[in-house]
């Protein structure tokens, strides 16, 4: 079993070591845009199967079968072998979906950044994830909550001091407003920016797109 394993890893090592090779490769042959941080997420993606896939697969592989079963005291039927294996997979499956989602969170925060000035961002999606159908992996909602840093908000309160909201004499309801923002509810123009960016680069709708401000 000892010289099975070492060449499995150096089978394992050299494998993944050519992938990050032809993903650096293609990374530099990409134009930069929204084309290259897809090939990145599909890359890394490919990456994380190509190191966690050949592991599970010892449990598959009739050679480690056999030496299991000569090296242990118990004996596993058949069955047991499927299910343990059925598992496995549905784990890896769980694995491979949450990084997924995860590097997704992490780059839609990032992007948003960008966009939302003096606003903090959070960011949380939905994706489908069932397998068995063609649907695998598609982002049906994203959820971004802004927050207010110190910059945004209206009136910064001084120690026993109330806010005192003063209007011109002579205007209507309605007129003379303060021009700073009611922060109260996101600001339409950010609002509108951030779903025009996150919907191009996910190609999502804009409707599936929640905004929300973080009270």
């Amino acid at each position: 079993m000892e010289v099975y394993m070492i060449e499995f890893l150096k089978s394992w090592v050299l494998n993944i070591v050519t992938l990050a090779i032809l993903i650096v490769l293609l990374e530099i042959l990409v134009p930069s845009g929204k084309l290259k941080k897809f090939v990145n997420l599909v890359s890394g993606f490919i990456l994380i199967i190509a190191i966690i896939n050949p592991v599970l697969g010892l449990f598959e592989s009739g050679q480690y079968k056999i030496d299991f079963d000569t090296q242990s005291s118990f004996y596993l039927d058949k069955k047991s072998i499927e299910e343990n294996s059925r598992v496995m997979n549905e784990r890896q499956l769980k694995l491979t979906v949450d990084l997924y989602r995860e590097r997704l969170i992490k780059e839609i925060e990032k992007r948003a950044g960008e966009i939302s000035g003096n606003y903090t961002v959070k960011a949380d999606v939905i994706i489908n994830e069932d397998s068995g159908t063609e649907l695998f992996g598609q982002i049906k909602k994203v959820y971004l909550t802004l927050g207010e840093t110190d910059e945004r908000k209206n009136i910064k309160p001084v120690n026993g001091i109330e806010r005192i909201k003063v209007e011109k004499i002579g205007d209507t309801a309605g007129e003379g407003e303060d021009k700073v923002e009611n922060s109260g509810k996101v600001d339409e123009k950010t609002a509108e920016r951030l779903k025009e960016s996150i919907s191009n680069y996910l190609s999502i709708k804009k409707d599936d797109i929640v905004i929300t401000l973080k009270e």
